[in-house]
């Protein structure tokens, strides 16, 4: 009975071995790289939005006038247009 024991333990440790190496760390290095991306977009929207490019003028105004510049970006499609 007691090689039976030890015969099951190590099949299951090695079948928890195995799914932690297929399933959990592939999981675990999904959210890593998701949220590596959703830290890269934040970085880039504060950027975007950041005070510094707050622009009045893009080619010079006076001190008493207003004014504010706006910026068009074209770019390719990001998916079908089917």
């Amino acid at each position: 009975g007691i090689s039976q024991l030890t015969d099951g333990a190590d099949e299951l440790a090695e079948g928890m071995k195995k799914y932690s190496e297929e399933a959990i760390n592939k999981l675990t290095d999904s959210l890593t790289d998701t949220l590596d991306d959703v830290s890269d977009l934040t970085d880039r929207l504060k950027a975007v939005t950041g005070d510094e490019l707050s622009y009045k003028n893009y080619s010079g105004i006076s001190k008493d006038m207003d004014g504010s510049v706006k910026f068009i970006i074209s770019t390719d499609s990001i998916g079908d247009n089917n």
